[in-house]
Protein backbone atom coordinates (compact mmCIF):
# COMPACT_ATOMS: atom_id res chain seq x y z
CA UNK A 1 0.00 0.00 0.00
CA UNK A 2 1.32 3.06 -1.03
CA UNK A 3 1.94 5.73 1.87
CA UNK A 4 0.26 9.09 2.48
CA UNK A 5 2.53 11.92 1.42
CA UNK A 6 -0.26 14.57 2.75
CA UNK A 7 -1.66 13.13 6.30
CA UNK A 8 -1.83 16.38 7.71
CA UNK A 9 -4.06 17.56 4.65
CA UNK A 10 -5.95 14.09 5.22
CA UNK A 11 -6.81 14.82 8.99
CA UNK A 12 -7.63 18.17 8.03
CA UNK A 13 -10.02 17.15 5.48
CA UNK A 14 -11.63 14.34 7.92
CA UNK A 15 -12.05 17.10 10.83
CA UNK A 16 -13.49 19.70 8.49
CA UNK A 17 -16.44 17.22 6.95
CA UNK A 18 -16.77 16.13 10.53
CA UNK A 19 -17.57 19.95 12.08
CA UNK A 20 -19.66 20.15 9.16
CA UNK A 21 -21.80 16.77 10.05
CA UNK A 22 -21.65 17.64 13.63
CA UNK A 23 -23.04 21.10 13.10
CA UNK A 24 -25.83 20.28 10.75
CA UNK A 25 -27.22 16.97 12.49
CA UNK A 26 -26.05 16.76 16.17
CA UNK A 27 -22.92 14.73 17.12
CA UNK A 28 -25.27 12.06 18.42
CA UNK A 29 -27.03 11.41 14.47
CA UNK A 30 -23.39 11.04 12.99
CA UNK A 31 -21.89 7.60 12.41
CA UNK A 32 -18.38 6.89 11.36
CA UNK A 33 -19.64 5.88 8.28
CA UNK A 34 -21.48 8.99 7.55
CA UNK A 35 -18.32 10.78 8.20
CA UNK A 36 -16.45 8.23 5.20
CA UNK A 37 -19.63 8.95 3.05
CA UNK A 38 -18.82 12.75 2.88
CA UNK A 39 -14.70 12.39 2.03
CA UNK A 40 -14.70 12.33 -1.65
CA UNK A 41 -13.68 8.89 -1.90
CA UNK A 42 -11.19 8.48 0.99
CA UNK A 43 -11.35 4.81 2.46
CA UNK A 44 -12.97 4.06 6.30
CA UNK A 45 -9.49 2.83 6.95
CA UNK A 46 -7.66 5.77 5.83
CA UNK A 47 -10.05 7.48 8.47
CA UNK A 48 -9.70 4.74 11.38
CA UNK A 49 -5.63 4.91 10.54
CA UNK A 50 -5.65 8.73 11.88
CA UNK A 51 -8.78 8.35 14.88
CA UNK A 52 -9.88 5.38 16.70
CA UNK A 53 -13.41 6.50 16.59
CA UNK A 54 -16.67 9.70 16.79
CA UNK A 55 -14.89 10.69 20.11
CA UNK A 56 -11.27 11.13 19.24
CA UNK A 57 -12.72 13.14 16.05
CA UNK A 58 -14.92 15.40 18.06
CA UNK A 59 -11.93 15.79 20.45
CA UNK A 60 -9.46 16.82 17.82
CA UNK A 61 -12.42 19.11 16.16
CA UNK A 62 -12.86 21.10 19.63
CA UNK A 63 -9.06 21.53 20.09
CA UNK A 64 -8.72 22.65 16.61
CA UNK A 65 -11.11 25.42 17.07
CA UNK A 66 -9.58 26.62 20.01
CA UNK A 67 -6.08 26.66 18.87
CA UNK A 68 -6.73 28.12 15.42
CA UNK A 69 -7.70 31.44 17.55
CA UNK A 70 -5.09 31.13 19.90
CA UNK A 71 -6.64 33.47 22.15
CA UNK A 72 -4.63 33.29 24.91
CA UNK A 73 -1.71 34.18 23.23
CA UNK A 74 -3.04 37.25 21.72
CA UNK A 75 -4.45 38.57 24.92
CA UNK A 76 -0.89 37.81 26.71
CA UNK A 77 0.45 39.97 24.21
CA UNK A 78 -1.46 43.18 25.07
CA UNK A 79 0.78 45.70 26.55
CA UNK A 80 -1.64 48.09 27.66
CA UNK A 81 -4.31 46.08 29.50
CA UNK A 82 -4.74 45.43 33.31
CA UNK A 83 -4.91 41.98 35.09
CA UNK A 84 -8.58 42.26 35.36
CA UNK A 85 -9.35 43.54 31.85
CA UNK A 86 -7.42 40.50 30.54
CA UNK A 87 -10.14 38.40 31.86
CA UNK A 88 -12.96 40.22 31.43
CA UNK A 89 -12.14 39.72 27.37
CA UNK A 90 -11.75 36.15 27.88
CA UNK A 91 -14.90 35.76 29.47
CA UNK A 92 -16.52 38.35 26.40
CA UNK A 93 -14.58 35.80 23.96
CA UNK A 94 -15.98 32.87 25.29
CA UNK A 95 -19.68 34.53 25.32
CA UNK A 96 -19.52 36.52 21.50
CA UNK A 97 -17.61 34.33 19.47
CA UNK A 98 -18.67 31.94 16.64
CA UNK A 99 -16.43 28.89 17.56
CA UNK A 100 -18.08 28.89 20.90
CA UNK A 101 -21.69 28.75 19.86
CA UNK A 102 -20.20 26.27 17.19
CA UNK A 103 -19.64 23.75 20.52
CA UNK A 104 -22.49 23.95 22.44
CA UNK A 105 -25.03 23.21 18.60
CA UNK A 106 -22.50 20.06 17.94
CA UNK A 107 -25.56 18.46 20.92
CA UNK A 108 -25.93 18.67 24.40
CA UNK A 109 -25.48 14.99 24.86
CA UNK A 110 -21.54 14.97 23.90
CA UNK A 111 -21.24 16.93 27.33
CA UNK A 112 -22.56 14.34 28.85
CA UNK A 113 -19.77 11.65 27.82
CA UNK A 114 -17.14 11.64 30.69
CA UNK A 115 -14.24 11.38 28.26
CA UNK A 116 -15.05 14.74 26.93
CA UNK A 117 -16.20 16.28 30.72
CA UNK A 118 -12.37 14.90 32.07
CA UNK A 119 -11.09 16.43 29.23
CA UNK A 120 -11.85 19.83 29.92
CA UNK A 121 -11.55 19.79 33.44
CA UNK A 122 -7.73 18.81 32.85
CA UNK A 123 -7.39 21.58 30.56
CA UNK A 124 -9.78 23.97 32.62
CA UNK A 125 -6.94 23.02 36.13
CA UNK A 126 -3.83 22.63 34.19
CA UNK A 127 -4.05 24.90 31.42
CA UNK A 128 -6.55 27.71 31.96
CA UNK A 129 -6.58 28.48 35.81
CA UNK A 130 -2.55 29.24 35.59
CA UNK A 131 -2.81 31.80 33.04
CA UNK A 132 -6.30 33.48 35.42
CA UNK A 133 -3.59 33.17 38.20
CA UNK A 134 -1.07 34.68 36.12
CA UNK A 135 -3.60 37.37 35.06
CA UNK A 136 -5.06 38.17 38.40
CA UNK A 137 -1.23 38.80 40.30
CA UNK A 138 -0.97 41.14 37.51
CA UNK A 139 -4.55 42.73 38.59
CA UNK A 140 -3.22 43.04 42.19
CA UNK A 141 -0.10 44.63 41.17
CA UNK A 142 -1.61 46.79 38.49
CA UNK A 143 -4.12 48.10 41.13
CA UNK A 144 -7.35 46.85 38.80
CA UNK A 145 -7.68 43.80 41.50
CA UNK A 146 -8.73 43.95 45.00
CA UNK A 147 -10.36 46.08 47.83
CA UNK A 148 -11.22 49.71 47.59
CA UNK A 149 -8.89 50.35 50.07
CA UNK A 150 -6.14 49.27 47.87
CA UNK A 151 -5.21 46.31 50.05
CA UNK A 152 -3.90 43.08 48.81
CA UNK A 153 -3.41 40.72 52.26
CA UNK A 154 -5.89 39.05 54.41
CA UNK A 155 -5.33 39.68 57.86
CA UNK A 156 -8.96 40.11 58.25
CA UNK A 157 -9.67 37.23 56.61
CA UNK A 158 -10.08 38.66 53.41
CA UNK A 159 -9.47 37.43 49.56
CA UNK A 160 -6.14 38.27 49.20
CA UNK A 161 -3.17 37.84 46.36
CA UNK A 162 -1.67 35.02 48.17
CA UNK A 163 -5.11 33.26 47.13
CA UNK A 164 -4.52 34.04 43.78
CA UNK A 165 -4.11 29.92 42.88
CA UNK A 166 -7.76 29.18 44.24
CA UNK A 167 -9.61 32.45 42.92
CA UNK A 168 -8.10 31.40 39.50
CA UNK A 169 -9.69 27.96 39.83
CA UNK A 170 -12.91 29.20 41.25
CA UNK A 171 -13.62 31.35 38.77
CA UNK A 172 -12.76 28.64 35.55
CA UNK A 173 -14.49 26.16 37.32
CA UNK A 174 -17.40 28.16 37.81
CA UNK A 175 -17.66 29.56 34.19
CA UNK A 176 -16.22 26.91 32.47
CA UNK A 177 -19.18 24.36 34.21
CA UNK A 178 -21.46 25.75 36.81
CA UNK A 179 -22.37 27.96 34.34
CA UNK A 180 -21.39 26.55 31.12
CA UNK A 181 -25.15 25.67 29.65
CA UNK A 182 -23.34 22.75 27.78
CA UNK A 183 -22.58 21.19 31.22
CA UNK A 184 -26.21 21.78 32.87
CA UNK A 185 -29.27 22.25 30.94
CA UNK A 186 -30.64 25.90 31.75
CA UNK A 187 -33.42 28.03 30.82
CA UNK A 188 -31.93 31.54 29.61
CA UNK A 189 -33.62 32.93 32.54
CA UNK A 190 -31.80 30.48 34.79
CA UNK A 191 -28.34 31.17 32.95
CA UNK A 192 -28.60 34.87 33.29
CA UNK A 193 -29.54 34.46 37.35
CA UNK A 194 -26.32 32.32 37.51
CA UNK A 195 -24.45 34.96 35.41
CA UNK A 196 -25.61 38.00 38.04
CA UNK A 197 -24.90 35.86 41.27
CA UNK A 198 -21.20 35.59 39.71
CA UNK A 199 -21.02 38.96 39.69
CA UNK A 200 -22.02 39.63 42.93
CA UNK A 201 -19.39 37.07 44.24
CA UNK A 202 -16.67 38.00 42.01
CA UNK A 203 -17.54 41.80 42.72
CA UNK A 204 -17.32 40.79 46.42
CA UNK A 205 -13.96 39.11 46.15
CA UNK A 206 -12.63 42.56 44.57
CA UNK A 207 -12.74 41.53 40.69
CA UNK A 208 -15.38 42.59 39.20
CA UNK A 209 -15.04 40.60 36.16
CA UNK A 210 -18.54 40.39 34.93
CA UNK A 211 -19.65 43.93 34.41
CA UNK A 212 -22.44 45.65 32.57
CA UNK A 213 -20.87 44.54 29.04
CA UNK A 214 -20.28 40.77 30.05
CA UNK A 215 -24.17 41.12 31.51
CA UNK A 216 -25.15 42.26 28.10
CA UNK A 217 -22.85 39.80 26.19
CA UNK A 218 -24.85 36.67 28.20
CA UNK A 219 -27.94 38.16 27.00
CA UNK A 220 -27.19 37.95 23.41
CA UNK A 221 -25.17 34.38 23.77
CA UNK A 222 -28.66 33.40 25.84
CA UNK A 223 -31.02 35.03 23.27
CA UNK A 224 -28.30 33.02 20.12
CA UNK A 225 -28.57 29.26 22.01
CA UNK A 226 -31.04 28.47 24.64
CA UNK A 227 -35.07 28.30 24.69
CA UNK A 228 -36.64 30.15 27.16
Amino acid sequence: MARNKYPEETVDLILEVSAKLFLERGYENITMGDIVAELGGLTRGAVYHHFKNKEDILEAVMTKMFSENDLLAKIEQEKNMTGLQKIKKLILYSLTSTEQQQLYTFDLSLMKNTRILARQLEVTITELAPIIEKWIIEGYEDGSIGAEDGSIGAEDGSIGAEDSKQTAETITLQLNFWANPSVFLVTKKQLISKFQYLRRLFDRLGIPIIDDEVMEACLKYADNILLE
